[in-house]
């Protein structure tokens, strides 16, 4: 997964399928970098690609659904524990329940 700031771009590394936390990031100047790392060095190809929405505000970059740390909003956040928003509201969230995600798969 790209995901663009102002000062440059993520690419998440990902180890499943799941729509879990990522378990690597890189840092790019470019969303043009990132995709030329992303085919030499991961085989993902431009026809791959998808767009997908930004994050909610104040929920995990590397999630595609809204993911966020419990209490975090409040200014006390509980760490480990999340909350995912669903049918509208925020509910307790274990990432071992995570869905798949909608992505490229590589064959």
């Amino acid at each position: 997964m790209i995901h663009q700031y102002d000062e440059g771009v993520y690419l998440y590394i990902y180890s499943s399928l799941a729509d879990n936390f990522c378990v690597g990031d890189e840092w790019y100047k470019s969303v043009e970098d990132a995709k030329r790392v992303c085919k030499d060095k991961y085989e993902i190809g431009a026809e791959e690609w998808q767009v997908i929405d930004d994050p909610i505000e104040g929920c995990q970059g590397d999630w595609l659904n809204p993911v966020r740390i419990k209490g975090r909003d409040f200014g006390n956040p509980e760490w480990g524990k999340f909350e995912r928003f669903e049918n509208g509201s925020w509910k307790d969230f274990n990432q071992a329940n995570a869905t798949f995600r909608k992505t490229r798969v590589k064959t």
